[in-house]
């Protein structure tokens, strides 16, 4: 019989290690849209503005969440 706690371990390192493979595909996408957003439909445009407005191009951060 396996230990609960190892379990959990596990389950936590495979969704972290899943995250990490998230993030690294959603920079190799935004790479690839980069002067072709004019494709994207409004809808997800929509979505992306939204959230850009937390980033601050002068700085090339993202503002702190309160």
């Amino acid at each position: 019989m396996s230990n609960t706690f190892d379990a959990i371990r596990q389950a936590l390192s495979e969704a972290r290690d899943i995250q990490k493979a998230a993030d690294t595909n959603a920079s190799q996408m935004a790479a690839m849209i980069t002067g072709r957003l004019r494709h994207v439909p409004p809808w997800i445009l929509k979505d992306l503005k939204r959230e850009l407005r937390d980033f601050n191009l002068q700085t090339g951060y993202w503002k702190e969440l309160k």
